[in-house]
């Protein structure tokens, strides 16, 4: 959401600054643009540099997830032979495809349920099914065409598994040239299409619904292989720079996850395979951590953004443009505030607003924050990150509540007639829109960690259950001869919920709320009611 907006919002500027004013000649040759001043505590990074002599930030990010890429280790390049290019806009295809190193592929690509369906049959049933495929064990019987659009993908599905052993992911970042802007030399990071990364989550899903086809034929081998595969996947996305890569590979974790606990809760699981999935569990990568993504993809847009918005030759149309857009500013209050001296439409053009605002110290202002971020990211305490975490979320709500006390607006219109004053405040009200939904991803996050751990110690428990007769006591006794060191749940700090009766356990995660809902989640809420429940729960019995 935030990045579609600030695509509007700084598109908007450009097109605002570029536009030829009323009665003026249109220019033939591009002037000089306006820009930041290139170095570690502006731009953060020196190059590489575009024509103007600008950073640019979409090329670094290139350079960055391209390092060691070759389209015989890149899973794009399988993502796109099976999935074909539709993703792809059609007007950047070209150029993609090229980055990627490879040719289109339109032959025998993987088809969606809903395509094998009558149109008329395409309606709640058909979700209905979908669904029941992803939600557990599922068999012919169940859905008919479901089973037989699964068997008729069955070809694309392998390609798709095997495939998810290459080591890198890397789709090519390429800007949309056309956006009508005279002066146009690139736009900025946030305008990026990253229409692949969506495809991984389908590619997950369909994974995921053949594995579940696979446990109740009793295919536990198999089906652990889709497992695998969707872990995989989802820790490629991961590979790239941005915190929506981020959110689709733990989304994709998540849904491994739940196909896994399937495989373990099956009564056909043998005590050699409890121990071999076991080992394959922990032999999986971890997930990156978040500040990776705040340190590049995300920095970068918002440097980016300021470096693209400092092109703006007409404050007051840009200022309104963003109150528009910006729920958390009132109406014309910071037009006023920022905009409040200069001249009005007439004949004449408006100064460029470079020479208003210093936007070096806007960069400075959104820099100070991403650091704040990345540092408080990397807190190694569970409960200190996130006390870390929910602090500058709160100081975040509180910066955009400034904008609307008039106290503030005062004295904002008193400090904006020097540009070192104007860039802080603008980089304050950028911060506002660009940094609120860090504390959600950092919530994901957590939680992601919190059932990856949890998996890991419900398979340990099987294994002692199917080697020593009976489940452990405690999770302590899982160590060191299943899991060498306990973890904490991640989404609080303490020690996961274990309850043993005997012949079964429950072994939970507190969720993302941080509270014991006595291992009641999202399907024991009631509608209307206990909205709040979102432990995370395994069961197990010793079948």
């Amino acid at each position: 959401m935030i990045r579609s907006v600030l695509l509007v919002a700084t598109t908007c500027f450009a097109i605002s600054a570029i536009a030829d004013e009323p009665g003026q000649e249109k220019k033939t040759e591009k002037a000089p643009l306006p820009g930041l001043t290139v170095s570690k505590e502006v731009t953060r990074i020196l190059g590489p540099l575009d024509e103007h002599g600008r950073v640019d930030y979409v090329r670094a990010l290139n350079e960055i997830t391209s390092k060691g890429v070759t389209p015989e280790n890149n899973f794009e390049v399988i993502v796109r032979q099976v999935m074909g290019p539709e993703a792809i806009v059609e007007s950047l295809r070209e150029e993609y495809y090229r980055q990627l190193g490879v040719k289109p592929n339109r032959d025998n690509l993987l088809v969606d349920y809903f395509e094998t369906l009558e149109e008329s049959k395409r309606g709640e049933e058909a979700y209905d099914n979908f669904d029941r495929g992803l939600e557990g064990p599922w068999t012919d019987e169940d859905s008919p065409s479901l089973a037989k659009w699964i068997k008729s993908i069955d070809s694309q599905l392998d390609v798709l598994v095997e495939g998810s052993r290459r080591t890198h992911y890397y789709a090519p970042k390429i800007a949309e040239t056309d956006l009508g802007l005279d002066d146009q030399t690139g736009p900025p990071v946030i305008s990026l299409l990253l229409s692949s990364i969506t495809d991984l989550r389908s590619i997950a899903r369909d994974l995921s619904i053949r594995a579940n086809y696979r446990i109740a034929q009793g295919e536990l081998d198999q089906a652990w292989e889709d497992v695998m595969a969707v872990s995989r996947v989802g820790r490629l996305a991961t590979k790239d720079s941005f915190l929506i890569s981020q959110l689709v590979g733990i989304a994709v974790d998540s849904i491994a996850i739940e196909a896994a606990t399937h495989v373990l809760q099956s009564p056909k699981l043998t005590k050699e395979q409890a121990n071999r999935f076991l080992a394959d569990l922990k032999q999986l990568p971890s997930i990156p951590p978040l500040y990776r993504c705040i340190d590049q993809g995300e920095r970068y847009a918002g440097l980016d953004a300021v470096q693209w918005i400092s092109q703006t030759t007409n404050l007051i149309k840009a200022m309104s443009l963003l109150n528009a857009l910006s729920a958390q500013v009132p109406d014309q209050s910071v037009t006023y505030v920022v905009a409040q001296d200069q001249p009005e439409q007439k004949k004449e053009k408006p100064p460029a607003t470079g020479s208003l605002i210093n936007w070096d110290e806007t960069a400075k202002v959104m820099n100070s924050w991403y650091d704040r971020l990345v540092d408080a990211a990397k807190i190694e305490g569970i409960k200190e990150r996130k006390q870390a975490m929910q602090k500058i979320n709160e100081d975040l709500e509180n910066l955009g509540k400034r904008w609307q006390q008039p106290s503030f607006l005062m004295m904002a219109s008193l400090v904006l007639q020097k540009p070192d004053a104007q860039g802080k405040i603008v980089g304050e009200l950028l911060v506002s829109l660009l940094l609120p939904a860090l504390d959600a991803c950092s919530r994901a996050e957590r939680d992601s960690l919190s059932k990856t751990d949890l998996l890991q110690l419900a398979f340990a428990c099987k294994a002692h259950q199917m080697n020593h007769g009976s489940f452990p006591d405690k999770l302590n006794d899982l160590s060191p001869e299943f899991i060498k060191e306990i973890p904490l749940d991640s989404n609080s700090g303490d020690a996961f919920i274990y309850k043993k009766t005997d012949t079964a356990v429950v072994l939970y995660s507190v969720g993302r709320n941080g509270v014991d809902d006595k291992a009641r989640g999202y399907d024991d809420r009631d509608e209307g009611t206990n909205v709040d429940w979102d432990d995370f729960v395994i069961n197990l019995d010793a079948n």
